[in-house]
């Protein structure tokens, strides 16, 4: 399961911009953090935690305490500790979307999916589409509704 770095630049580049991005080195650290991940061994809620960890020490290494960036042009902007937090969540789609479809992994995606995680959603989403044979019917559909409210499916999408 290698994630690209092409991947990951272009999800920090436009959650974080290009410059900032380039310059903190983020695209690396969170590669390195990703590849390095074994389900295995530690649960998804830890890679995001590291994730969010990661891109703000890195930033901050940049920006100092204040997390303001003032790019080369444009108006400066002030990251929060919360906005990272949504990076790291948007993030762990990636290594969710690479796990093999077996029963390890739909318990691993099921666990973290009705966690309380900011990345719980996308586990859901992959519960979702690659396991809807094993769901409850009522399940499924809470699932699409969950889904569907939250923009991860369309509102024409029915259940199975």
């Amino acid at each position: 399961m290698r994630i690209a770095a092409e991947e990951v630049e272009a999800l920090l580049n436009g959650a974080i911009g290009t410059e900032l991005t380039a310059q903190a080195g983020l695209t690396d650290v969170c590669v390195r953090l990703m590849n390095a991940w074994q389900p295995v061994i530690s649960p998804p809620e830890e890679l995001e935690k590291r994730l969010s960890d990661g891109i703000l020490h890195s930033l901050y290494a940049i920006t100092g305490p204040k997390l303001t960036y003032r790019p080369t042009e444009g108006p400066a902007y002030r990251f929060t500790v919360a906005s990272l937090d949504d990076v790291a969540a948007q993030l762990m789609a990636l290594p969710l979307s690479r796990l093999p479809v077996n029963s390890q992994n739909e318990q691993l995606l099921r666990a973290f999916a009705y966690s309380t995680d900011r990345a719980a959603i996308y586990a859901l989403f992959f519960l979702h589409t690659r396991y809807p044979e094993r769901q409850r019917p009522e399940e499924y559909a809470m699932q699409a509704r969950v889904l569907r409210e939250n923009g991860f499916l369309p509102e024409t999408s029915q259940p199975l």
